[in-house]
């Protein structure tokens, strides 16, 4: 029984030693590998699109809603309906629009949702 428990223990010391060893090792490979991890830009997805930018962002550029301003559902739909009249009216003079109607929605709908969810939280 002894000698079972001197084989276990020369095991972890040799699996210990070779974890200092590794740690000291200069694997640059190892690090290229993790910053290339690192640095890829973050997509999100909305409507078929790829955006580059927080969704939250995205949406309060959609809804023309500064940072700063206190947000609750009714500033929420007070924007969107403003959004949605530019929107048909860019649509009755024949002008592109950036944002489809979609668009808006999905803004609306996703920042209803972050006031629910900060309801929720208090």
């Amino acid at each position: 029984m002894a000698s079972v428990i001197v084989i276990i223990g020369v095991f972890i010391i040799v699996k210990l030693f070779k974890l200092l060893l590794d740690s000291y090792s200069d694997d640059t490979s190892h690090r290229v590998k993790l910053q290339k991890r690192i640095h890829q830009p973050i997509f999100n997805y909305t409507n078929g699109r790829t955006i580059t930018c927080s969704l939250n962002a995205y949406y309060y550029n959609i809804l023309s809603i500064k940072k700063d301003s206190e947000i609750n559902r009714h500033i929420i739909f007070k924007h969107y309906k403003r959004a949605a009249a530019k929107v048909e009216t860019s649509k009755l003079i024949g002008l592109k629009s950036k944002y489809n109607s979609k668009d808006l929605f999905a803004a609306y709908e996703y920042m209803n949702e972050l006031c629910r969810y900060c309801e929720n939280l208090n």
